[in-house]
């Protein structure tokens, strides 16, 4: 993994100065704060590294708007989760931004139900295949302010917090982009599942300079709560083909289920999915 060269660095969540760290991964150390308990990559990523990590082929694998064999159908099945709450909030639906929203599989399932809908994507590739799908979707990050005046009733922030140099300051950013009593629909790896710790420095998540934030629901409560966010819901979840992957053979697949139920249920799903409220 690589010797340890630096051994504190500040949490990029509630600052504090001397996050202990734990082991290197690919040239970044690894730390955890000891005061909110996220762990995090040090240094932090510039943006040359982070224009590498996300070059045009970032979403060949990821698929296209409403790709059946790709991340766009697990986004589409999101939708679907969230919607029976987005509608007991807004009846009447409203405003839907989602913040790196790749090739816009989430808030096109939400123009199809009626919301009026936009996204913001680091990737310009991503961006544009959004874009030729008719959806608008805008290339850049939130420190430029692609949103300026407008307002929003709900944001999505799907598997977006880990990716964040300062995920404090950006989901202040969401934040004033949100209406007062608007909603957040957030995910993002969840650093207490039983795959981070069965897996230890070898869990897949652990990927920098792509994720540099490893969020459980402390640190992650933590980080809302600076940012003018009120948790409503939180849960841990399992994809519905991690189980199938996990299980190998076809008839194991119901004892993996089970397990990954009883995981879901202990607060140990592999994501960690929070609703919030904007304050």
């Amino acid at each position: 993994m690589g010797a340890l060269t630096e051994t504190k660095a500040a949490c990029p969540v509630c600052g504090h100065a001397s996050a202990r760290a734990l082991f290197v991964r690919d040239g970044y150390a690894i730390h955890r704060c000891r005061d909110c308990a996220l762990r995090f990559a040090a240094p932090r990523p510039s943006p040359a590294d982070l224009d590498a990590v996300y070059a045009a082929g970032y979403f060949d694998s990821k698929g296209w708007v409403g790709d059946p064999t790709s991340d766009s159908a697990y986004m589409t099945r999101c939708w679907g989760e969230v919607a029976p709450l987005l509608h007991r909030r807004f009846p009447e639906r409203g405003r839907l931004l989602d913040v790196g929203c790749a090739t816009g599989a989430f808030i096109a399932a939400a123009a199809r139900d009626g919301w009026s809908v936009a996204g913001l994507e680091y990737s310009d590739a991503a961006a544009a295949r959004a874009r030729e799908a008719g959806l608008d979707v805008r290339a850049g990050i939130l420190e430029d302010e692609p949103f300026a005046g407008e307002t929003f009733d709900v944001a999505g922030a799907w598997h977006v917090v880990e990716h964040l140099i300062d995920p404090v300051a950006d989901l202040r950013r969401i934040r004033a982009l949100t209406r007062r009593g608007g909603l957040l629909v957030l995910e993002t790896p969840n650093d207490r599942s039983i795959g981070a710790k069965i897996r230890g420095e070898r869990w897949a998540q652990i990927r920098p300079p792509e994720h540099i934030n490893f969020f459980d629901r402390r640190a992650l409560a933590r980080a809302l709560g600076l940012s003018a966010w009120k948790i409503v819901s939180a849960r841990t979840i399992y994809k519905r083909d991690t189980a199938r992957r996990i299980a190998g053979r076809k008839a194991l697949y119901p004892v993996a289920r089970m397990a990954a139920r009883a995981s879901e249920a202990a607060g140990m799903g592999g994501n960690l999915r929070v609703i919030a409220e904007a304050l």
